[in-house]
């Protein structure tokens, strides 16, 4: 799966009162969880044989502005920017699940994964599979060795969240008690786990687009 920016596209069109929206939105948001990156994202167009066109003309800001704290209908959903989201699995087939506390979502589990931005296009195009890899072996600490298996599964239309969500299944060469060994603050579940019985688990609440990846499992 690849991304490719399109240039005959029309510019998002906002309203005043919708840009007034983001920056109120954001303005809380920032005093919430203070940061100063407002990174330029890759808004979903089309898909073509495995190729979606995106353009580059909104930016986290206005997803937060639109989304943070409140629940978006999908037919009002102005945009769509791309994500992907890596399913890991241990070589017992246990998920592994990693703390996060950052970004717009409060403090909870999560797979990892995470925005397409623009900064990751080259020539006008990224690789969605060479992404997930990367952020999967970033965020689990792991090395290229530690995975046997990567592929992509299903896209989440997350109108609700304004994602355009690519979900990845991933495993490991590494069983759940080796990598609970080197990585304890992992949460490693196993094959009985569902989104729906998660607090079984854990007292951490479970991060909401990783949930809606989850349930399409």
């Amino acid at each position: 799966m690849r991304c490719q920016i399109i240039t005959t596209t029309t510019p998002l069109p906002l309203s005043p009162e919708i840009c007034n929206r983001i920056t109120v939105k954001w303005q809380q948001f920032t005093i919430w969880r203070p940061t100063n990156e407002i990174a330029t994202l890759c808004r979903f167009i089309s898909k073509t044989n495995g190729i979606l066109q995106v353009a580059t003309d909104v930016t986290y800001r206005d997803v937060v502005g639109l989304r943070w704290r409140q629940q978006i209908e999908p037919a009002t959903t102005l945009f769509q920017v791309v994500t992907a989201i890596g399913i890991v699995r241990t070589a017992d087939q246990h998920l592994v699940l990693i703390p996060r506390n950052s970004g717009d979502w409060e403090e909870a589990l999560e797979c990892p994964g995470g925005f397409i931005r623009a900064a990751h296009l080259q020539n006008g195009l990224v690789s969605v599979d060479d992404f997930i890899r990367q952020r999967v072996i970033d965020d689990l600490h792991l090395s290229t060795t530690d995975i046997t298996s990567c592929r992509h599964y299903t896209t989440y239309n997350a109108k609700e969240i304004l994602e355009h969500m690519l979900v990845y299944h991933f495993t490991l060469t590494q069983t759940a008690a080796q990598l609970a060994t080197s990585h304890p603050t992992f949460v490693i579940v196993p094959p009985p786990y569902t989104p729906d019985n998660h607090h079984h688990y854990t007292k951490l609440p479970l991060h909401p687009p990783t949930k809606g990846a989850l349930l399409l499992v």
